[in-house]
């Protein structure tokens, strides 16, 4: 089954259905389904298809303080403190030859994380470089430094309502510096400094509480003290529509609600 999506549905809001269903059956494209979203927080179904519900990691900001007084627990605190204390840093990375060289060298540092093969292990800088360079124009690249050391870094990326994790990744080898901690700290602060009310992670799944890796996962860290799982379920609907050039022939059109959740 070939499903075509929105390339850019994290950025892009689906308000006339019916014109992009015309759109992809004009396309030309081999597609059985065709997939889109309701973004964050629009979670109430607009549109009159059958739907299904699905569970996305995304957190919930009203203020830095709030999530660091109320929305983590005391181990957490202690983590991005510890950072500090042996003295790791975040600041704004610019993305030129030695941020490459740096993300490069923490790709390569192993072919296995969490348990499974790495998918960015064995890329060389000129691969990073093309690959991490397509959408800095809604992104930016917060690293985590001792002295001018890159130990770690994530990507967010931005939209006019909330802020995703593209990337986050640090050196196993200094993992004693919880530098993941810090950096989900600072992008938590400039979610706060932007005024974007969520930092959205993934979609939800139950693995996410027990990676083999000792790092922290966003999904533990976005997790507030009782450890109950808060989320917004992400709508998904479908229908079945006629293909105009093939009256048999058939379009299940699946529309999804987008990935919230803390």
């Amino acid at each position: 089954m070939r499903i075509a999506r929105l390339e850019e549905e994290w950025y892009a809001d689906v308000t006339e259905p019916e014109k992009l269903v015309q759109h992809v059956r004009n396309s030309g494209e081999r597609a059985d389904v065709l997939t889109f979203w309701q973004r964050l927080p629009d979670v109430v179904p607009l549109f009159p298809y059958r739907m299904q519900r699905d569970a996305i990691a995304a957190l919930p900001i009203k203020s830095y303080a709030s999530w660091w007084d109320t929305q983590i627990d005391s181990k957490t605190r202690n983590m991005v403190r510890k950072a500090e204390k042996k003295g790791v840093t975040v600041r704004l990375a610019e993305f030129d030859d030695k941020l490459v060289e740096g993300m490069t060298a923490i790709f390569n540092e192993t072919p296995i994380r969490q348990g499974k093969p790495f998918w960015h292990y064995g890329k060389n800088a000129a691969t990073v470089k093309r690959e991490f360079s397509r959408y800095l124009f809604r992104e930016e690249i917060l690293g985590a430094y001792q002295g001018n050391d890159l130990l770690g870094f994530v990507m967010l990326a931005y939209s006019d309502r909330y802020a995703s994790l593209g990337q986050i990744i640090s050196k196993i080898a200094h993992r004693d510096k919880a530098p993941n901690n810090i950096l989900l700290a600072k992008a938590v602060g400039r979610c706060a400094e932007k005024g974007l009310p969520y930092l959205v992670y993934a979609k939800w799944d139950e693995g996410m509480l027990g990676d083999e890796d000792d790092s922290p996962h966003p999904a533990r860290t976005f997790a507030p003290p009782d450890r109950k799982r808060a989320f917004v379920m992400r709508v998904e609907f479908s229908a079945v529509l006629q293909s105009a050039n093939d009256p048999s022939a058939c379009f299940s059109a699946r529309f999804v609600v987008n990935r919230l959740g803390e």
